[in-house]
């Protein structure tokens, strides 16, 4: 048929569609979608890529000319929409000409795929390519769940464990960040199952970026099957579409819904709202790193799990009158009440824009820093870490976290910290040496406003790892 082929599909943006708004709009930033194949060969019960298994293929060509066109109309943000980019040898081609067309003209300055799961070697040599040039926010990881009963509704394999924490064995030791992913709601999942099953990628290497999505049912997916609905008991709620990373929508015209597993047979409302704040907790500190550290050693030293860590933070927050337990709270109310799609965190302050829960509590505690620390201190004292250690430690974490307004820093301490943590990331953990060591950080950015601060470093550099200083910036003596 017509759209069996998409050699037939015009492009928008080579036939002209765009032109006199890229024109009109000098100065502004654009983000645009680059499409080279449709279709997937999985068959996972949440994703509506799957209805049609037959994989199809623009033309290289128009590709390549598509790209040429995004880098001299100088679009910043170029996302992939292919369901599994790095699968066939051509993407390693496509990678090629982005890479051109950034070194050429500077854009797109940014380039997101989904990566394909199962071709290693290749998508290892396109992120490292990417990566080269400043281009990838990293490589995915993604296991959706890590519990063997919703694998199995969902018809999905994951990579093993031990395949998972050799890649990113591999990922960290050529200096390119990765993310993992996660889906909230999967049927057969339980809040055990799920909060365990993210703290299992930490105990595995996966420190440098977590993100977990809620379960929607797409209408041509096996999820929105009638049958399927009533044999895991899954609840729908229809919700306004949640913006995120745009100004609030106001009086929109046309009206958008998503909708969203809310409870299943074995996850029920108050579970499914409970594991929410367990995974933006876990997101705030661990992921964008306002307590990696502390979480790191104590698990590293035997003390306490990551899951008990974040388990009890999480319920010393939630039962604190401090302004930490404000803000949970104030997530828990949205959950359990709001049907708006106003899952998000707004504050002018940090730009006109919607951030996720996670990362909107993040900036707030950065733009307040040490008020906030206050509120934590007595949970992290209660894990009986000596005094010495654990105000270096304290002094350690900061320094480590990338801040609004940071200039450069030496800051002295009697362990070799850096070292320490640099070896738990690359999976060969070995003893905290009492050593006297000049920690220095020097930021390659320098943010005159937490807003620009906010933008490039949570919303744009979040994948990347940006929330934390990594090795370019930091030295020792």
């Amino acid at each position: 048929s017509y759209w069996e082929s998409l050699e037939s599909l015009p492009s928008p943006y080579l036939s002209g569609v765009f032109d006199r708004i890229i024109s009109e709009n000098e100065g502004m930033e654009f983000l645009c979608v680059l499409e080279t194949n449709r279709g997937c060969p999985y068959s996972c019960a949440y994703c509506d890529w799957c209805a049609g298994k037959k994989m199809r293929f623009f033309p290289l060509e128009k590709i390549k000319a598509e790209i040429k066109w995004l880098s001299e109309n100088k679009i910043a943000y170029c996302f992939c929409a292919d369901s599994n980019f790095g699968m066939f040898d051509r993407d390693v081609e496509i990678a090629d000409c982005l890479i051109e067309a950034k070194k050429k003209n500077g854009y797109p300055e940014v380039f997101r795929p989904c990566y394909e799961k199962n071709s290693a070697e290749r998508v290892f040599k396109i992120c490292s390519a990417l990566n080269s040039v400043g281009m990838d926010k990293g490589a995915t990881m993604a296991y959706q769940t890590l519990s063997n009963e919703a694998l199995a509704n969902i018809g999905r394999k994951n990579l093993t464990m031990e395949h998972f924490s050799s890649l990113m064995k591999k990922y960290n030791e050529a200096g390119i960040p990765t993310y993992s992913e996660l889906i909230l709601g999967l049927p057969g999942e339980t809040k055990e199952s799920f909060c365990k099953g993210i703290c299992r990628l930490l105990e595995n290497g996966q420190h440098n970026s977590v993100s977990v999505y809620h379960c929607e049912v797409l209408p041509n997916s096996e999820l929105a099957l009638p049958e399927f609905i009533e044999k895991h008991k899954i609840e729908v709620m229809k919700v306004a579409f949640n913006h995120i990373h745009s100004a609030p929508k106001k009086d929109e015209e046309v009206k958008e819904y998503s909708y969203l597993v809310r409870s299943t047979a074995t996850m029920s409302r108050e579970d499914w709202v409970n594991t929410n704040l367990f995974s933006i907790c876990l997101q705030c500190f661990h992921s964008l790193g306002l307590l990696r550290f502390f979480a790191m050693y104590l698990h590293t030293e035997g003390k306490v799990s990551y899951f008990d860590f974040y388990s009890g933070l999480l319920e010393y927050i939630m039962n604190g009158k401090g302004k930490l337990s404000k803000l949970w709270n104030s997530f828990r109310h949205k959950y359990e009440t709001s049907l708006k799609g106003d899952w998000n965190y707004y504050n002018e302050k940090y730009g006109n824009v919607t951030w996720f829960f996670e990362e909107g509590a993040f900036i707030e505690v950065v733009d307040n820093y040490d008020e906030y620390m206050q509120e934590l201190i007595p949970f992290l004292k209660s894990f009986g870490i000596k005094e010495d250690l654990f105000n270096q430690l304290l002094s350690y974490q900061k320094l480590l976290l990338r801040k609004p307004y940071d200039e450069k820093t030496s800051t002295y301490f009697n362990y070799d910290f850096y070292s320490y943590f640099e070896n738990i990331t690359a999976s060969s953990p070995a003893l905290l040496e009492r050593k006297d060591t000049a920690v220095t950080v020097t930021p390659k950015i320098y943010y005159d406003s937490i807003a620009d601060y906010a933008k490039e470093t949570v919303w744009f550099g979040r994948r990347r790892g940006a929330t934390v200083y990594g090795a370019s910036e930091v030295k020792t003596d």
